[in-house]
């Protein structure tokens, strides 16, 4: 990239601009390194991963090593990723510095320097034919260690965390190549006319190694329970926005543009987000925190790393889930590694494109279109961006965040005015469930037909909590796709002065949303028997087996109760005011309730 206002580097040298440092001349021993001419143009290329060259380096008075990647794909992302890692769990990433290299000609090289992490990749070691050890090294890695990566992994939603870009070196996992971070969990696709598909965007090795199985470590849980969400996620913003003022002090805007123009390997030089990232990495931590915090309780039966998974990213979380049911491990067996390495050959099947030559896998998922959704579109949006002009900047995630009160009312009000597309185009479940549970359907204010509306739109959201007390027209038939969409992943639900409401949503809850915990449906004048025996009996359905709590008071025309439900207990039946009440069994022998 020829710069219009050229710098040049003294012959035969390279000189390097770091953001608040004076200019750096390159030692010789290390140009030699790096390039591979002696006009000091072409890069060298050590490492066989990844599609920009990379190349190691070591300093012969120290022997010290650093990585160098040219034109690196989102510099400003991958620092964001590494300063949001540090601050949430201290550990896991690799430290980088971007830097602008300048050669005898003013031609100006865009580089990310990486700390060196020894030992080869994890994709190296898992594809020799002795990989045993390596396999029995990530079994055996610290606790505590597994539990903070997969915390910061549901956070970053990676979509290139594979192997190649793990280290793994004394029992700790580091990722060395993070600037695809803050990626929707999930991407819906047209494929088809009438029909859409979903695609896996949250793509981690880690969410396929066996770990996933076992309880989160107490001492990982009590540090990520002390964080302030809110705080910290403010803190991290102000740190962006210095960032792209210091990216500035190196990089002319005509600069960043060119490099956005590159026809082979673009360059986005500024951190920026998604619309909503703010709000929904906010919603997403304390959600975590909240599970965790009912967990170490014992309110809620919350255990493993793939239970939080399910609850906080329940769309991806089946994508995985489905791997460990495909391919169980021997508890047995300590040596049993076969299936991880299935459940990760998998997920590389179906979500990258494997390279022909290398068998490494690629993602499909190019520079510009994930550019795209930083609402970056050409240089004029580029410039936006770099000048915290555009809502996906750092700025106005800052300013977002210094709310003093962070709310969706203005989601609300436009949802109860009947106007539904803004909320249709949200892509995060877990945001959707928030505006839904905080819309109060007993205001006067909402229509009928706005009523309708809102019920319709949220039939293809997956819930883990919903609250629709006093949607006074919801019918069985609306809540039935929204049940089945939710289905194993729906663990409370309030649907009380439903009035539409029959005994047949009561058993459809339990019939596709089996690891329901909590149901409030009380003041419900249409129940009158609520019986699921003869579903056990002739399908061996296993209706109710996690439900913990029901609330069924003030049903005024219930008659007969027919309930199995083995972790409840009378203290956790609410039946006040069902003065028609006749008959009621619980937990009985199937035979007698028969």
């Amino acid at each position: 990239i020829e710069s219009k206002k050229v710098i040049k580097a003294p012959e035969d040298r390279i000189l390097v601009l770091i953001p608040n440092q004076p200019p750096l001349l390159l030692k010789n021993e290390i140009v030699e390194q790096i390039f591979n001419n002696n006009n000091r143009d072409e890069f060298n290329d050590t490492e066989r991963f990844g599609t920009r060259k990379v190349v190691k380096v070591t300093n012969n008075e120290n022997q010290q090593t650093i990585h160098f990647k040219l034109n690196p794909e989102f510099p400003g992302i991958e620092k964001a990723a590494e300063r949001f890692a540090l601050r949430v769990v201290g550990e896991g990433v690799a430290r980088s510095q971007l830097m602008k290299f300048i050669n005898q000609k003013g031609r100006i090289f865009p580089v990310l320097a990486s700390e060196t992490i020894e030992n080869e990749n994890l994709q190296s070691k898992l594809s020799s034919n002795n990989n045993n050890d390596t396999l029995r090294e990530l079994k055996n890695i610290h606790q505590d260690h597994f539990t903070r990566l997969f915390l910061i992994g549901l956070l970053l939603t990676t979509e290139d965390a594979k192997p190649d870009n793990y280290i793994l070196n004394q029992g700790i996992l580091t990722l060395i190549d993070n600037d695809r971070c803050f990626f929707p969990s999930i991407a819906i696709e047209k494929s088809g006319i009438f029909s859409n598909k979903q695609v896996l965007q949250l793509k981690n090795y880690l969410f396929c190694m066996d770990q996933m199985n076992l309880p989160l470590n107490e001492e990982a849980v009590e540090e990520f329970l002390k964080l302030d969400a809110k705080l910290l996620l403010r803190n991290w913003a102000r740190e962006l926005k210095e960032l792209n003022k210091d990216y500035r002090q190196i990089f002319s805007e005509d600069e960043i543009e060119n490099l956005f123009d590159h026809k082979i390997n673009p360059v986005v030089i500024p951190v920026g987000f998604r619309i909503d990232l703010a709000k929904e990495l906010l919603c997403k931590f304390e959600l975590i925190q909240e599970f965790l915090l009912k967990s170490r309780k014992q309110l809620i039966k919350v255990y493993t790393h793939l239970d939080i998974f399910v609850r906080v990213e329940p769309k991806a979380a089946k994508v995985y889930g489905d791997l460990f049911k495909q391919f169980k491990n021997d508890s047995n067996n300590n040596e049993d590694f076969d299936n991880q390495l299935k459940r990760r050959k998998m997920i590389e099947k179906n979500n990258y494109q494997i390279d022909n030559e290398t068998g490494t896998a690629q993602s499909q998922i190019t520079t510009k279109l994930i550019a795209k959704t930083m609402q970056i579109y050409d240089k004029q949006s580029l410039r936006d961006l770099f000048q915290g002009r555009v809502s996906t900047s750092p700025e106005s995630f800052a300013d977002f965040l210094l709310q003093r009160q962070i709310d969706n009312s203005e989601e609300i009000l436009k949802l109860k005015q009947g106007k539904v597309n803004d909320f249709n185009q949200i892509t995060n479940d877990n945001i959707k469930q928030a505006i839904i549970n905080q819309t109060q359907f007993s205001d006067p204010k909402i229509t009928k037909e706005s009523q309708i509306k809102i019920l319709k739109s949220i039939n293809n959201i997956t819930f883990t909590q919903l609250d629709l007390k006093n949607a006074s027209e919801l019918t069985n038939e609306l809540l039935l796709p929204i049940l089945t969409t939710s289905g194993q992943y729906l663990r409370k639900i309030n649907i009380s002065y439903c009035d539409k409401i029959t005994s047949v949503s009561i058993e459809n809850i339990g019939h596709y949303c089996n690891n329901i915990e909590e149901i409030i449906a009380s003041h419900l004048p249409k129940i009158v028997k609520i019986s699921q025996i003869w579903k056990r009996i002739l399908f061996s359905e296993k209706l109710f087996d996690n439900l913990q709590f029901i609330d069924l008071s003030n049903c005024v025309n219930l008659e007969q109760i027919y309930l199995i439900a083995p972790k409840l207990t009378y203290q956790q039946i609410k039946l006040d005011g069902c003065e028609n009440l006749k008959l009621f069994r619980y937990n009985s022998k199937l035979a007698e309730d028969y």
